[in-house]
């Protein structure tokens, strides 16, 4: 198979083979391309999640002191409330602002309202009641918070571990990517082999779905791998579905019409030899 690739490279005609390949064979090659799509995204999540343990470790240094006492934030006489900010996290905690005992409503006056932000990605917010985590917009409200976290040393250790969790966190954005590449990559395979059956057209024998399905696996295989490298290096490229597809489709092309002439000539040169042979023969 890989022998097969390589010869491809050289020409694509070679890639008419792949219809002779076995299943197991080609399974093989597609699960090598969807790793690759999950490398590419945890490649390029590296940075995401390191300027975000970053950005949590920062807030240490302004945790104010406080407790909680029967479940409500307490912070010590000479603080005040917390507003942090950074790049990707953003950290509150206020023990003036209660949810009046509705769980979808915070009411924080104008004038605090004023110094949240709406666009940061990760928001941890300690209010007098509830613990909310808020990430991409997505509201998480934190059971028994004041177990989790039951004063100023506590939360300090919470924020501190994250820098210690990056493994955990890559190991699930891979698997998070992988499931994810899965479903991308064969609905590119599936549609590429679909718009691969416009061939047929100008083919005298046609092309079953299946076999066209192996076609698009081979043929996809080094375009999607160069795509994904481009992707993790060049930070100014992003590669497309559309991209992958149109570099398929044009080298399935030339595969069809290398192909095709490759039988001509063979043809072409075995009726000249047969000519030759029976000019010899008539001649004797």
């Amino acid at each position: 198979m890989f022998k097969l690739l390589k010869l491809g490279l050289k020409n694509p005609r070679f890639y008419i083979e792949a219809l002779n390949l076995k299943w197991k064979n080609l399974f093989v090659l597609s699960l090598l391309a969807m790793l690759a799509l999950s490398g590419s995204i945890v490649v390029q999540t590296l940075p995401l999640i390191d300027s975000i343990s970053n950005d949590v470790t920062a807030a240490v240094d302004h945790v104010p002191e406080f407790q909680f006492e029967d479940g409500l934030l307490k912070l010590e006489d000479n603080e005040k409330s917390l507003y942090y900010q950074s790049n990707f996290f953003q950290l509150v905690i206020d023990d003036t602002v209660s949810s009046r005992g509705m769980q979808n409503y915070i009411p924080i006056d104008t004038t605090k309202v004023n110094k949240l932000s709406t666009d940061t990605l990760l928001n941890l917010l300690v209010l007098q009641d509830q613990t909310i985590v808020i990430i991409a917009g997505n509201f998480y409200r934190i059971p028994d918070y004041y177990h989790l976290f039951s004063n100023h040393d506590s939360l300090i250790t919470l924020l501190q571990s994250i820098d210690s969790q990056k493994a955990t966190m890559l190991t699930s954005v891979f698997i998070t990517a992988f499931i994810f590449s899965f479903f991308i990559y064969w609905f590119q395979i599936l549609l590429i082999a679909a718009v691969a059956g416009w061939f047929n057209a100008r083919l005298t024998q046609k092309i079953l779905f299946k076999m066209r399905l192996k076609l698009s696996i081979i043929v996809s295989f080094v375009p999607l791998i160069l795509l994904q490298l481009m992707d993790a290096i060049l930070p100014f490229f992003r590669s497309s579905y559309f991209m992958l597809m149109f570099i398929t489709l044009y080298i399935i092309y030339l595969a069809f019409k290398n192909h095709t002439e490759f039988i001509r000539n063979l043809m072409q040169k075995i009726n000249k030899n047969e000519l030759d042979k029976n000019e010899e023969e008539s001649q004797r």
